[in-house]
């Protein structure tokens, strides 16, 4: 079994993985456990929105560094949650 050997910097780590490959150490790291979380299926809506809209949200949504489809979902979701904190 190969050990992994203690770096003194990230540059010699990184020469280090340059000519070696991970397989050979495997038995030297650690893993988690990975829990599945099952969401709900998805359901695609079509509705129409003004140009200028979609290019804002697009705009919005690069700069947050998401796809604009999953900013309004967020956006969709926080209107619906404050609509429940009313009820």
């Amino acid at each position: 079994m190969k050990r992994i050997p203690r770096f003194e910097s990230e540059e010699e780590e990184a020469r280090f993985w340059d000519t070696h490959d991970v397989t050979d150490f495997l038995d030297d790291l650690e893993f988690e456990d990975i829990k599945f979380v099952r969401r709900e299926p998805l359901t695609t809506v079509s509705f129409r929105i003004e140009r200028r809209k979609v290019e804002k949200l697009k705009r919005l949504a690069k700069r947050l560094k998401v796809p604009y489809t999953v900013l309004i979902r967020e956006i969709i979701d926080k209107a619906l949650s404050k609509d429940r904190a009313r009820i």
